[in-house]
């Protein structure tokens, strides 16, 4: 006769301290936009999973008992957080045909710092790298695979198996295993957390206050969403932002549902100059795939001019744009190697200046230490662990720019 095995903590324990803990977050200050998606989320006890599991699709967190009621009500606060963070950050969404192991890697380097940042106090065994701070879900996936490749073997692949939290993003999340009205059912819930956020405290996931955890969060959110070039174009909307216009749009809100007026530009743009890596590491392809990306700014901009340059270890040519026709005679003569300084120095003198100047790269070479009067963009391709001293950096991989 089997004998049903007795456990140190039953489901109804682990309810009960699931609502201490829920309070704890709802009256933690500033919280309104985490306790408005926990509203959102059936909490379910459950032995099924080896400690707890987010599962995004079905708006759920099962937790198992023995795990959950061993941690004190702060670190199960913590744990609410945590799969809350998840839910808010689309990952089961965003992770698409990436590995599922590494992208959890990823995604709890980005949540746990969110934690930290809030204050959280975090399980023991939960991992948390502050290089990884202010850093999207796809950037530190990046910079995880590029490890991996250099190490040339699975090290970094195990590291997560000790984590409590390591394992609770389900496996079959993010290859299509949802459906649209699911999907459109997180993003209503999220965008309603961040309308609560805002009445309650006054600010919410575009709140711009420079390091808050709300300015990291939305910006994870946008560049999990938006692709390198609705990025860019992002930034140069903001750098030509003049008044508003109802009539029209702003794409940028647009995958969040949310239908907000577009910008008219009173600022005529006079000069933009686009400079590309012709060292030999950048291939052909990658940059005409770029350059094809560029008639859409130059078409976007309008400005009354447009260089597009090629450098190595100095500059090769320089090619003057009028019409998008231009960009198909840009010649590519791959050699040498990457120096930043001939490009800088030919449009720091005041007769070459653009407003602002677009590098394309993978910046494998010194950095540019002196900053420029003009605005730099730099596009750095499948190198995540680069860094600039000024100006906007933009990462993307091979896949993104060829998709």
């Amino acid at each position: 006769m089997n004998q049903e095995k007795e456990y140190e903590f039953t489901e109804q324990n682990c309810l009960d301290d699931f609502k201490e803990a829920k309070l704890r977050l709802i009256n933690k200050p500033h919280n309104a936009f985490i306790g408005s998606l926990l509203y959102d989320l059936a909490f379910e006890p459950s032995r099924e999973v080896k400690s707890v599991m987010l599962d995004s699709f079905n708006h759920s967190i099962k937790v198992n008992p023995d795990f959950f009621c061993t941690m004190t009500h702060e670190q199960q606060a913590s744990v609410l957080a945590h799969e809350v963070y998840h839910y808010a950050l689309m990952h089961d969404v965003r992770r698409g045909h990436r590995d599922h192991e590494l992208y959890q890697k990823a995604a709890d380097q980005v949540v746990n710092n969110l934690l930290e940042q809030g204050g959280f106090e975090l399980p023991f065994g939960v991992e948390c790298d502050t290089k990884y701070r202010n850093m999207s879900t796809e950037h530190v996936y990046n910079l995880m695979e590029h490890e991996q490749k250099n190490n040339n073997n699975n090290q970094n692949q195990n590291q997560n198996n000790n984590d409590p939290l390591g394992s609770d993003l389900p496996p079959n999340g993010g290859n299509g295993s949802a459906n649209q009205n699911q999907v459109n059912q997180m993003q209503q819930n999220i965008m309603k957390a961040n309308a609560s956020e805002e009445l309650t405290n006054g600010h919410g996931m575009d709140a711009g206050n420079s390091g808050s955890v709300f300015e990291t969060l939305f910006k994870d959110i946008k560049e999990g969403k938006l692709s390198w070039i609705d990025i860019l174009q992002e930034f140069l909307d903001d750098f030509v932002q003049g008044e508003q216009d109802w009539s029209k749009f702003n794409r940028r809100y647009l995958p969040y549902d949310l239908y907000l007026p577009d910008t008219q530009s009173e600022n005529k743009i006079s000069k933009v100059a686009v400079a590309f890596d012709v060292s030999g590491s950048v291939t052909e392809e990658q940059i005409r795939a770029f350059l094809n990306e560029m008639k859409v700014i130059k078409n976007q901009l309008d400005p009354e001019t447009m260089d597009v340059v090629s450098f190595n270890h100095e500059i090769v040519d320089i090619f003057k744009i009028t019409s998008n026709d231009d960009f198909d005679e840009v010649k590519m003569n791959i050699s040498g190697g990457t120096e930043l300084d001939p490009v800088f120095n030919h449009y720091m003198k005041p007769e070459n200046q653009p407003e602002f100047l677009i590098v394309f790269s993978d910046l494998y070479c010194d950095k540019r230490k002196k900053k420029t009067p003009f605005e730099t963009i730099w596009i750095c391709i499948d190198n995540p662990e680069a860094t600039v001293n000024f100006g906007k950096l933009i990462h993307i991989t091979s896949e993104e720019l060829e998709r």
